[in-house]
């Protein structure tokens, strides 16, 4: 296996040359897009003038691919010049630890270029790689960079991008449109030709319009500039379109990209081979690096394993396109593919989930919700069902027969030698480039988070040819390969044991196998064994029916980010223990809400618009009864608490606000007012353990409160709190309350502060879980699957009131108790009418053109109520203001707001250029001259930063989750949008307002 050398320097051919004859490079890129999406490449249902325009002008390469099918792994791979396999970066949105050598950007710069990057990061990894004194980020671009020195700039369209789809929130917004369904002619021929699909592409198109129009303003931005002579020029989209079945697929729809660029005539002799303006060479997203380090006449770096495709250093073809994709969401589901345009091959290496495993982002385009409630209605059979039925291990198209690869080969016996021959190459492809993907989630990020897997891989000499021969064998394995893979099952490296129990699923899955082996259920059952190797076989004991066995296992994993894309897969195996798994769980949870569908339990209409259901009103009555007696299964012993129980049980305890569970030797209290009245226990055998479950619903952003354990003298076993720290943007944060006679202070429950979780958000229910240890004296608490450290138990000295009152004098303390930096604010009469004002100025102050009139006096009214409202916030955030000061600045705000209104009103509009629902107050900070976003207390999986003008212009955009801004400010009121998902989580977003002051 070829394995990279880490370059430590590298030989600058034209470094001596003048800036001037070193060319500038332009990228200008957009989301989301297949080539036949533009007039240039075919489309007749839209016009892109400046495209075409450009595309006559320059060269159309119409054969690009962007190896990934999403936008991380293809721009891994731009940014690299190297397969981001080869470095494990292929996992969407998964940063990783790489050389810095290996961006070619650095390279760039220590060759004498400025390097400019505007807009998505989204390079699978942790750093910066652009000039830092000269960063957009700083409101600078090339047009601020000296005659004399040559750039590379990189900008970046995002409106194509497939969430303008799939975000049900933004009520409306397809209504402001300009193509239309009726419009379309054409659609690949693996999608059926449903409303909603047709409705997706037609919208779609219609962003391609806007991506048209941007692209003429950067063009003209650049002539502007006067080194439109000197700079070349690519426009691509980032990777194939977004239609369902294309993006984070590797078919030809979600990795070829439509691909042009422009040399200026003192560059024309360097343009690539092309006949009359075509370019019919596979070209990757590899490949643009090398080229770009050809044209400024640099030697490629030795890493890089694209090919200069004009310029001095140009080398030949290539043979084939590679393309490669790791996950949907949490599905890990890896497939390999090669094409020389004739044939095309693919290896799908889990062939238990079906092509279309659903993930939460994806599935909030209507397309595929209308493509997959057809088919579950039987309405679809052949080249329309295929997408959700269990992959096939090798794929194989003629696609000059068949562009829309719709009729599988790989078992014609008239094509078996062909198979054969490039199943040859695609090994040879994996094994050569070093791919480093076949690692699932939990390995690289647990067992590879002290080290990147390419640096372990490299130290240690790591074989990984192993690693390809049981992923193969897993996709493929049938009842005669059970001893080979029981032999890998007891393999001393996890990953081999992950694919050979992958196998193993496969065969009992597809019923190749009679009998599931005892290791299966031994490794399911070790708790020291990877944790997706356990979840991966007890899926196959689900496939065995052996019920009893995993339900205890998958109530505990429901939430797990690392299992719940295996379990949700299962498919209507599912169906006898659903009503088991149901109990206890939120619907609001995708993939439980994905799971309880496959089951027959949710109907599919509940996938993705209600959040609030209860069992009652949507079970489906089942023919399986499951009924698992302790002593036949050895599992938990599992009681419901909810409305439908004998109330007579519960013991109350007489306190104003609380309520308790009683549940044998224990009772669960919590918060009536804040919590929902689900809850559940289990113990084990001896009474050695006890876990309580309790479903929690938020009532706001901001809620604090505690729960506590209690034996049955009322005295507390185990507490904590549950808040938020609304300074970083909501972190769940347990304090545990072990010893409640202890002195309130601030550094006491600073100390105690554990964060254990990512956002709280507003009426979404959350599943806590007190697991605790009689014979350790310890107890956890589980959030949504985050778990804290082990705390001991409070001693049973004190009695409830006791603890109440500690509590109560926590929260009710006149100097607040600090969680971690933030301070719980005192609640004054003065501070609630100065908040009451400010809801009264927000409207005011960020209408569509507030300030903006032609009538002076209405401008310098609202500049008066600005700079009062400013102070205001400053006041309110510090919440330490004396009750004079509040009084003062309450009158004066109060005076301004008059002064205003006297002058003119102004509303707020009902559609907002940023398409935002609503405004709250600004809490990004400023530091050293520019504004921040507070940082995540747990690294986003994936983050995308916005700033607009209250018009809709996009003034900056950013994945660095803790990068400032400073911008030129022409207008006092912007907004920032921010969409991010945290890892387990579902895609969040939220915009908000701020207001900048000279």
């Amino acid at each position: 296996m070829m394995r990279i050398k880490i370059l430590t320097f590298f030989f600058v051919l034209g470094l001596a040359l003048q800036a001037g004859d070193k060319p500038n490079f332009l990228v200008l890129m957009f989301e989301d897009t297949s080539d036949d999406y533009l007039s240039a490449f075919g489309n007749t249902a839209i016009e892109t003038p400046n495209f075409d325009q450009l595309a006559k002008d320059g060269i159309m390469f119409t054969n690009a691919y962007s190896n990934g099918p999403q936008c991380s792994p293809a721009r891994s791979t731009f940014i690299r010049g190297m397969y981001a396999t080869t470095v494990g970066a292929e996992w969407h949105r998964m940063d990783v630890a790489t050389p810095d050598d290996f961006f070619f950007p650095r390279l760039l710069q220590r060759a004498g270029y400025k390097t400019y990057l505007k807009g998505k990061h989204d390079f699978n990894t942790p750093k910066d790689h652009w000039d830092k004194e000269l960063k957009i980020f700083n409101g600078t671009d090339y047009t601020k960079c000296p005659a004399d020195v040559p750039f590379y700039g990189q900008y970046n369209f995002f409106d194509t991008h497939m969430s303008r789809i799939t975000d049900t929130r933004l009520k409306g917004q397809r209504d402001d449109r300009t193509v239309f369904a009726s419009d379309i002619d054409t659609l690949d021929t693996y999608l059926p030709h449903t409303e909603w699909v047709m409705d997706d592409h037609a919208y779609h198109l219609h962003k391609i319009t806007l991506f048209d129009a941007w692209l003429k303003g950067q063009l003209d931005k650049l002539k502007a500039t006067g080194r439109a002579d000197n700079t070349i020029i690519f426009v691509t989209s980032d990777h194939g379109g977004c239609l369902p079945g294309s993006k984070g697929y590797i078919r030809e729809a979600g990795v070829e990209v439509p691909m042009i660029a422009y040399f200026p005539p003192k560059w024309a002799h360097m343009l690539p081979e092309n006949k009359d303006g075509v370019c019919s060479e596979i070209v990757d997203f590899s490949d643009l690096a090398p080229t770009f380090f050809s044209l400024a006449g640099l030697e490629k770096p030795e890493h890089m394993q694209g090919r200069a495709i004009c310029g001095p250093g140009r080398e030949d073809p290539k043979e084939f396109a590679y393309s490669y994709k790791a996950n949907q969401a949490p599905n890990f589901i890896p497939a390999r593919a090669i094409t020389d345009l004739k044939y095309k091959i693919i290896w799908n290496y889990n062939t238990v989930f079906p092509s279309g495993a659903r993930q939460d982002f994806q599935w909030k385009m209507p397309g595929y919700r209308d493509w997959e409630a057809h088919w579950r209605k039987g309405e679809y059979v052949g080249i329309y069902s295929y997408f959700f039925e269990p992959m096939q291990a090798i794929e194989f198209y003629d696609l000059e027969k068949d562009p829309g690869e719709t009729q599988n080969l790989a078992n014609d016996p008239a094509y078996a030698a062909l198979v054969e021959e490039y199943k040859g190459h695609l090994k040879q492809m994996v094994r050569e480039s070093g791919d480093l993907g076949f690692f699932p989630q939990s390995i690289r990020a647990q067992e590879f988070k002290t080290k990147a897997v390419y640096d372990f891989v490299e130290e240690t000499s790591y074989d990984m040819v192993p690693v390809y021969e049981a992923a193969e064998l897993a996709s493929m394995a049938e009842a005669a390969d059970v001893d080979q893979l029981l032999e890998l099952m007891q393999s001393p490296e996890a990953v081999i044991r992950y694919w050979a129990s992958v196998g193993m699923l496969r065969l009992r899955f597809h019923n190749k196998i009679k009998e599931v082996p005892a290791l299966v259920k031994q490794m399911a059952n070790n708790e020291s064994e990877n944790i997706e190797v356990r979840c991966i076989n007890h899926c196959t004991l689900l496939s065995d029916e052996q019920y009893c066995e995993v339900v205890p296992f998958f109530r505990s994993q429901m939430t797990n980010a690392y299992c719940k894309g295996i379990i949700h897969n299962m498919g209507d195996k599912l169906r006898p223990v659903a009503a088991e798994l149901y109990k206890g769980f939120e619907t609001s949870n995708f993939y439980t809400r994905s799971l309880l569908i496959n089951a027959g339990v949710l109907p599919y209409e509940e996938l993705i618009d209600h959040p609030d259901l209860t069992i009652d009103s949507v079970l489906i009555e089942q023919s399986d009864t499951l009924d698992c007696q302790p002593e036949a299964c050895n599992e938990l012993i599992h009681d419901d608490f909810s409305t439908g129980n004998d109330l007579s049980q519960w013991k109350e305890i007489p306190t104003t606000d609380m309520m308790s569970l009683q549940s044998g030797a224990l009772c669960v209290l919590f918060d009536k007012e804040k919590a929902n009245v689900t809850a559940r226990r289990s113990f084990d055998a001896v009474m050695q353990k006890a876990s309580f479950s309790i479903k929690y619903k938020s009532d706001n952003g901001t809620s604090r409160t505690y729960f506590s354990l209690l034996n049955d003298n009322e005295e507390p076993v185990a507490a904590f709190l549950l808040g938020t720290l609304e300074q970083v943007n909501g972190a769940f944060v347990i304090s545990a309350l072990n010893d409640v006679n202890a002195k309130v202070e601030k550094s006491n429950i600073k100390a105690k502060t554990k964060y254990i979780g990512d956002f709280f958000t507003k009426d979404i229910y959350y599943n806590i879980v007190f697991d605790v240890d009689f014979v350790a004296q310890t107890f956890a608490v589980t959030v949504d699957g985050k778990r804290s450290d082990d705390f001991p138990l409070i001693q049973p000295s004190t009695s409830i009131k006791a603890f109440d009152a500690y509590v109560e004098k926590m929260y009710s303390s006149g100097e607040a108790a600090y969680f971690d930096d933030f301070v719980v604010e005192i609640n004054t009469q003065e501070k609630n009418e100065l908040i009451a004002l400010i809801d009264q100025c927000k409207p005011l102050l960020y209408g569509e053109y507030a300030g903006l009139s032609t009538s002076e006096a209405r401008v310098e009214a609202w500049q008066n109520l600005n700079r009062v409202f400013l102070q205001a916030l400053e006041l309110v955030k510090l919440c330490n203001a004396s009750e004079t000061t509040l009084k003062a600045l309450t009158d004066s705000l109060q005076d301004a707001l008059d002064a205003y209104q006297k002058v003119s009103a102004i509303g707020l509009s009902e559609s907002h250029p940023a398409e935002l629902s609503d405004f709250i107050l600004p809490d990004i900070f400023y530091a050293g001259n520019a504004y921040y976003l507070p940082r995540f207390q747990q690294k986003p999986q994936s983050l995308l930063f916005e700033i607009f003008t209250l018009k809709g212009q996009k003034l900056f955009s950013s994945t660095q989750y803790d990068q400032g801004w400073q911008g030129e400010l022409s207008a006092p009121v912007y907004v920032w949008r921010l969409n991010y998902q945290l890892p387990g989580q579902t895609p969040q977003s939220v915009g908000k307002v701020m207001v900048f002051v000279d």
